[in-house]
């Protein structure tokens, strides 16, 4: 017999974060940061970049202001024993204040290793439009992640066919790293990193 479940409702901020709060709660360890050093001559100099300021530039200041887009990230593979940094936070568009409100703090979020498609899909970082509410979770826009061999921060499209598409985002390998998201040329979100 088939047991059939309701539609799961829209993905919200809130039940997200109050699922990850869960966790954290259910975790007594103290959480440390994951580096690794250098390794012999088996394999590369591997060592996590840790995302520090993601801030969301898809609207500039002096712009209209229903151009860009609220956006919404969280980490597929956080871990609450071994993972720093905030794993999912709001990044809505700029608003002219000052201070702007359109960057988060990530405190050392680990950027995931990834080496083919099926680990992007299940590890990155994904990034999501978030609704006009800062609550209602929408469609994912784009993955970062950080690619094994070489160390370096790439994004991919959600709507990506293959794993060579990977676009660098401009930097690495680096211990830590900032991250703007912007809108492309065409219209699409585009990420780039700076140390």
């Amino acid at each position: 017999m088939d047991l059939e479940q309701p539609p799961a409702g829209p993905k919200t901020v809130t039940a997200t974060r109050a699922a990850k709060d869960a966790a954290r709660a259910s975790i007594s360890a103290s959480r440390k940061k994951v580096s690794y050093g250098a390794q012999d001559r088996r394999g590369p100099l591997l060592w996590n970049s840790g995302l520090e300021k993601l801030t969301n530039q898809t609207r500039r200041p002096g712009q209209p202001a229903d151009v860009g887009m609220n956006l919404y990230y969280e980490d597929l593979e956080w871990n609450p024993l071994f993972g720093p940094g905030d794993p999912s936070g709001i990044l809505p568009r700029d608003t002219d204040q000052v201070p702007p409100r359109n960057m988060a703090n990530a405190g050392g979020l680990i950027l995931p290793w990834c080496s083919n498609s099926r680990e992007v899909r299940q590890k990155a970082i994904v990034v999501h439009r978030l609704g006009e509410d800062l609550d209602t979770i929408e469609d994912p826009l784009l993955y970062i992640f950080q690619y094994y061999w070489d160390n370096v921060g790439y994004f991919l499209p959600a709507t990506f066919g293959s794993f060579d598409e990977k676009i660098s985002m401009g930097e690495g390998p680096s211990s830590s790293l900032n991250v703007d998201f912007i809108l492309g040329p065409a219209g699409d979100l585009v990420a780039r990193a700076w140390a």
